[in-house]
């Protein structure tokens, strides 16, 4: 039985997204920062003699360095309403996730087995049944256990109260590995071989059964939770639903889209609960290196020297053809964002592009900074930039001229 089918007892799903009613613009084309200008424009060798061409215009030796990143995509399809984070919020985040500890603080199957919740119920049941106690046998004591601090055999550090978020997507989209990418450490932060596997990751479909709770810090917790689609269970959507319906800690709900199936009509059904209950939640897009390898030229990707390439004319060649795959990219997702109506949403999502896996073309994990800023921003971790838009890209030219700047070479006094 298909999970998603375990939404149907207990919530109402509309026929349709919910849209804006009377809008008549068009968000996707209106509130996108877009840079179709960097990728559309023809390489400076078709307009003009390759001998002509400056040092600095000549493409370099390793051609995939030009390759859009999912970073780049990110920065593509971000609404003009959410400002793109400072280096300086960028530096905060890592700096409160590197310095955290990380453990799996529980896994259960029902929503009413939650600690704090399962405290809370006994708590309950306890005080309504001293309060049936008739005065004249009201003891020591009964007050004493009135006012008792027992935790009923819960563990104290799981009732404390902290800021969560839930990663949602369907089956196999990649939600273990991704937990395990936002979880790196200071060392594996270096590498994109080195990983802890705080989330077992399965190439089987819906391996996860239970709501699973991540300890970072003991700051806030982040829940994985089971696939909902293709080999789910009914019990699995009823703990969902409950959690995300009656959790009181929840701050935000990050819904996993699959780059390579993209929308799933369950991740549409998903969204329109989320819209019905007044949740914010925002998409993430999952294995987008596979896109992107998907779109390169053969010819690059078979030939194991097409990154070492010397001639001026092959570099240029090799550009030129770079450039028009990262245009395809670019429509490709265009066009599925477009198809899904997310642009026609009242509240709009943000957009986060995401890998995990790495190959030629997408050398290192990139994507997890930004979602781990979104993530303690959503939980009050980390605070917006006050500062003006103009004085924050004024900021991050200087930080990259900082960066390029190469050191004078000084005489040395003899």
């Amino acid at each position: 039985m298909r999970f998603i089918r375990s939404f149907i007892p207990a919530i109402r799903w509309s026929n349709s997204l919910t849209f804006k009613r009377r809008a008549s613009i068009d968000y996707l084309v209106s509130s996108l920062n877009r840079t179709e200008d960097t990728y559309k424009d023809e390489h400076p060798s078709q307009k003009c003699n390759i001998k002509k061409l400056k040092p600095s215009e000549i493409p370099p030796k390793d051609s995939t360095k030009l390759v859009i990143s999912p970073n780049e995509l990110t920065d593509h399809f971000r609404y003009k309403e959410y400002p793109k984070p400072t280096r300086r919020q960028i530096s905060e985040t890592q700096a409160l996730f590197n310095n955290s500890s990380f453990k799996l603080e529980w896994t259960l199957d029902k929503y009413d087995e939650i600690p704090y919740i399962k405290y809370k119920r006994l708590k309950e049941e306890k005080t309504e049944k001293l309060s049936k106690v008739e005065p004249y046998r009201k003891t020591e004591y009964h007050l004493t256990q009135l006012n008792s601090k027992k935790t009923f055999g819960i563990q104290p550090e799981h009732l404390k109260p902290m800021p969560e978020v839930l990663l949602l997507g369907n089956t196999n989209v990649g939600k273990s590995s991704l937990i395990n990418s936002l979880l790196v450490n200071r060392e594996e932060n270096k590498s994109a071989n080195l990983t802890t596997e705080h989330a077992f990751v399965s190439k089987r479909a819906g391996y996860t059964k239970t709501l699973n709770c991540f300890n970072i810090g003991n700051k806030l917790r982040i829940m994985d939770s089971p696939g909902y689609g293709e080999f789910g269970e009914l019990s699995q959507g009823e703990v969902i639903t409950d959690y995300i319906t009656k959790g009181q800690s929840l701050r935000r709900v990050f819904v996993l889209i699959d780059s390579v199936k993209g929308f799933q009509e369950e991740d549409l059904h998903i969204i329109d609960f989320l819209i019905s209950e007044g949740i914010s939640f925002d998409l993430i897009f999952t294995k987008v290196d596979q896109v992107i390898q998907k779109f390169m030229p053969k010819k690059l990707i078979n030939s194991k020297h097409a990154n070492k390439s010397k001639s001026v004319e092959e570099r240029v060649n090799n550009a030129t053809l770079i450039k028009q795959c990262n245009k395809k990219v670019i429509d490709y997702f265009g066009s599925m964002i477009e198809e899904s109506n997310m642009s026609n949403l009242v509240t709009l999502p943000k957009l986060f592009f995401n890998n995990v896996q790495t190959n030629k073309f997408v050398p290192g994990r990139q994507g997890y900074k930004e979602i781990r800023y979104e993530i303690l921003l959503s939980c009050g971790l980390v605070k917006e930039d006050t500062i003006g838009s103009d004085t924050a890209i004024q900021e991050e030219t200087m930080m990259k001229q900082n960066a390029l700047r190469k050191k004078t070479k000084v005489q040395r006094l003899m």
